[in-house]
């Protein structure tokens, strides 16, 4: 099955696959800063996209999905918000450097083209812009909750700090948590967690919660 087909089955699937409510790390993190313009990534059936809007973000969300995104621009004409919602490669996607916020919430794919994708996907920040990941670790391929089940496609923290050298950042962790998101999200889960801000002009603190 090509990696397109299996999102669009599971997208198909009754439900929000992963819940209807926005990631953890997302809301804590993205409600305490000023709203400006967020980049969402792989954004699924747009759980953090119609958060983000409902809290004045302005948002581009974007998955490979064709089904995924039919969904999130569905929801947000039910919720009356206004986003931008594309089907896109993220390989192929160059974002112009216009965003304050950056969302990569499970967002994994090979090895070989992690590094190029987190490259593209930066670029679209400006300088002072923020980071919000969250992605398992290796450790997740002892527990149950979800992910890849490829040990090389999980997220080691040391190399995610290399991928992102033009940002300092003020959290990076290895965590064990209960993940409760939709059906293919339950349970004790191995996960790495960051808040980065681009290197540059810096007008706000970060939040940590």
């Amino acid at each position: 099955m090509s990696h397109y087909l299996f999102w669009d089955e599971r997208y198909s699937e009754p439900g929000s696959a992963y819940g209807d409510e926005p990631n953890v790390w997302v809301k804590e993190q993205l409600s305490v800063l000023s709203p400006g313009k967020v980049l969402i990534p792989a954004c699924g059936q747009g759980r953090d996209a119609i958060y983000a809007a409902q809290l004045g973000w302005k948002v581009l969300a974007f998955d490979q999905s064709e089904i995924g995104i039919s969904q999130l621009e569905l929801f947000a004409k039910q919720e009356q918000l206004s986003i931008i919602a594309k089907v896109e490669n993220a390989l192929q996607f160059k974002p112009a450097p216009e965003f304050d916020a950056l969302l990569l919430i499970y967002f994994h794919l090979p090895p070989e083209q992690r590094p190029a994708m987190h490259h593209l996907m930066a670029g679209g920040l400006k300088p002072g812009g923020w980071l919000i990941l969250e992605a398992f670790s290796p450790a997740q391929i002892n527990y149950q909750s979800g992910g890849p089940q490829k040990l090389d496609w999980l997220f080691k923290l040391e190399d995610l700090k290399q991928d992102f050298p033009e940002f300092y950042f003020h959290f990076a962790e290895e965590q064990v948590v209960q993940l409760n998101e939709g059906k293919y999200h339950q349970g004790d889960a191995s996960i790495v967690r960051i808040l980065a801000q681009k290197k540059g002009f810096c007008n706000q603190k970060p939040f940590l919660t």
